[in-house]
């Protein structure tokens, strides 16, 4: 795994290049998610298109970065996210294709869930079986209302002591009102959402886990 940073240019992490969002999650084997705690995501109120009024928008903990390597940043999912670089999306998308691009996801939700009914509730709101992930690995997965609607499309981590549940920005309170509306009175279960003090990272492309 790669901390948070690593790999923005100038950095010792040969064939990666720092991309835009957005970007489509994948089940894991097709690259590496790093997570780092930071500090709260800040933020800011940004004009609209009349130019009058401002809409409050996030901005991750590497906006700065971002902006120093000249991306051009829009709104995307209540966040200020770099929709490309100085270089062209060409370049990048060319660069993943063939090496390894790096993509900061940290509008996206971060949800750890632990205790002995962990398991037993992901069973029960997932379109996987958590308990044949092994540990170190993910699977991509629906979560479903009670007439087969989709609420969001989540991926979910097994560590070794609990699980990451990683909604899309849009749905992340909603995924934490759903869950926990099926822990009942039995289940010792805890919630944690680290969206707000953490970054994510991915790494994508064929040469991601090199």
């Amino acid at each position: 795994f790669f901390q948070a940073g690593a790999g923005i240019r100038g950095s010792p992490v040969t064939g990666v290049q720092t991309c835009a969002l957005p970007i489509s999650k994948t089940e894991r084997g097709s690259g590496f998610i790093s997570m780092r705690r930071l500090p709260s995501i800040c933020a800011f109120g940004v004009p609209t298109m009349n130019g009058t009024d401002r809409v409050r928008l996030n901005r991750t903990a590497l906006y700065g970065v971002h902006v120093s390597c000249g991306a051009k940043m829009v709104p995307f999912a209540g966040y200020e996210m770099p929709v490309r670089f100085s270089e062209g999306v060409l370049k990048e998308h060319l660069h993943t294709r063939a090496a390894a691009g790096l993509f900061d996801v940290s509008h996206m939700g971060r949800l750890e869930l632990s205790g002995q009914g962990a398991e037993l509730l992901l069973n029960s709101v997932l379109s996987v079986d958590v308990s044949s992930i092994n540990v170190g690995r993910a699977k991509y997965n629906v979560i479903c209302d009670d007439k087969g609607g989709i609420i969001d499309d989540c991926i979910v981590y097994r560590q070794v002591d609990q699980y990451l549940l990683i909604p899309n920005a849009s749905n992340r309170e909603s995924v934490i009102d759903w869950l926990n509306a099926h822990i009942c009175d039995s289940l010792e279960v805890e919630i944690n959402d680290i969206s707000t003090s953490t970054v994510m990272v991915a790494v994508q492309g064929p040469l991601s886990g090199a």
